[in-house]
């Protein structure tokens, strides 16, 4: 039995997948990528590279998928790409949207965070990097989860269930901020912030929650009869998700310049954001092939 086959038995939702998905998604961006870090560099200047005060039109898409630095840049990228679409890949139920998500994330979502870019007050370094894009990836895997729990493991949560993460994530975002470094009213505040949401996702999804343990405790009770191989996958994967639903402070730290580097924070809120929440839009319209979950009080 082959590897691939061995993953199938641990979890049959990767048996959807065509491929041509694991090809071009695995194997295909990353290709791309290393192809274009390895471009002449004055090629990446004139057309890939965005600069706000001077910049061809193809870089506001291009300079997306733009590196100059191999490890410490490109790899990086590529290292938290791939854990994201890990998680897609094993939980996300619905392919269509999958597709659709994909599809703005690397054209149009591309192109407007750019442009976002260049036109604030102030004037940025140079942009490039497939970071935003990985942060749209980051997103959409919180809500892939989410879907997950709630259509193949029907398991009660709601939409409070998403904005909760994203609100506990940003006052995190804010409380790390150097402005508020020696305001302690102001960190209390936060503080109080931040644990109203938890009580409220608490409340809002108490029987969710509970379930979600239950399953939790199940798969480790499989250990003795589907093997430490069975175990070690589903909980490797548990532990990418418990990093993913707590990464965006790690993509918009306190210190936005490293190495000489500015880290453009805004693109990757902007990513963020629109993989997280546009699937809320794309559902309103995308019919399921699922029966409606049951929803959380």
């Amino acid at each position: 039995m082959n590897c691939f086959a061995k993953l199938i038995q641990y979890n049959p939702n990767l048996e959807k997948w065509k491929k041509t998905d694991y090809f071009c998604f695995f194997g295909g961006v990353p290709a791309i990528l290393f192809l274009i870090y390895l471009l002449p560099q004055p090629i990446k200047d004139a057309f890939f590279i965005l600069d706000s005060t001077n910049f061809s039109y193809s870089s506001l898409l291009l300079a997306n998928y733009t590196h100059t630095v191999l490890f410490g840049h490109l790899f990086s990228n590529l290292m938290v790409y791939l854990c994201a679409l890990f998680v897609i890949f094993n939980l996300e139920v619905e392919k269509k949207r999958f597709y659709i998500i994909s599809l703005l994330l690397f054209l149009p979502i591309s192109i407007i965070i750019s442009v976002v870019s260049i036109s604030l007050p102030i004037r940025l370094p140079p942009i490039l990097g497939f970071s935003a894009i990985v942060a749209g990836f980051i997103g959409y895997s919180i809500y892939a989860t989410y879907d997950y729990l709630r259509k193949k493991e029907r398991i009660e949560l709601n939409n409070y269930y998403l904005f909760v993460i994203f609100f506990v994530n940003a006052i995190i975002v804010v409380w790390q901020s150097p402005a508020l470094n020696n305001s302690d009213d102001s960190k209390m505040v936060i503080l109080v912030l931040a644990l109203l949401c938890l009580i409220g996702a608490i409340y809002q999804n108490f029987t969710g929650i509970i379930k979600i343990l239950k399953l939790l405790a199940v798969r480790f009770s499989t250990i003795k009869t589907r093997g430490i191989g069975y175990f070690a996958y589903w909980y490797i994967l548990f532990g990418l998700i418990c990093l993913i639903y707590i990464l965006l402070p790690f993509m918009i730290p306190s210190e936005i310049r490293v190495n000489g580097s500015i880290i453009n924070s805004l693109s990757h809120f902007l990513g963020y954001v629109s993989g997280l929440f546009f699937p809320m839009v794309i559902d309103l319209f995308l019919p399921s092939t699922f029966a409606p979950p049951p929803s959380a009080p």
